[in-house]
């Protein structure tokens, strides 16, 4: 199952009467090992509503984690990205949610894993908690 293309895009929102769109940011198919897998859902789904600077963290079903910088509103671009592993008998990951905590700590939903539980009591979500590294450019 193909979804429709879901993207995230950016506007000024200067005058609200006249909000004008700026740029655009799209996460291909090619970029994730495995949307090409058939039946699971791939395109842009939720994001971290809170800004850490001019970082967005959002998440695409089969596309996992993406880090996107709107410093240049106009081009925004991906500085960061996590796909995890597909759960259970799932043929893609299927990312569902993100936050992040004081600390800068970034969870991540997982819908369909077991996680941690057992018998009837199984979650149908697992969260993934991932904590961001410095790069060679002492950037987060």
């Amino acid at each position: 199952m193909r979804s429709t293309r879901k993207t995230r895009r950016t506007f000024d929102v200067t005058a609200p009467a006249a909000i004008k769109p700026l740029g655009l940011f799209e996460v291909s198919e090619l970029d994730s090992p495995f949307a090409r897998n058939g039946g699971m859902r791939f395109g842009a789904h939720q994001f971290h509503e809170a800004m850490t600077g001019t970082l967005i963290h959002a998440v695409w079903f089969g596309g996992g984690l993406r880090i996107i910088d709107v410093a240049d509103p106009a081009a925004p671009r991906e500085v960061g990205f996590f796909i995890p592993e597909p759960a259970g008998e799932h043929a893609a990951p299927q990312s569902n949610d993100v936050m992040l905590d004081e600390r800068g700590l970034i969870y991540m939903a997982i819908s369909g894993s077991c996680g941690m539980c057992a018998g009837a009591q199984r979650a149908r979500v697992a969260w993934i908690i991932l904590e961001p590294r410095v790069g060679p450019a002492g950037r987060r």
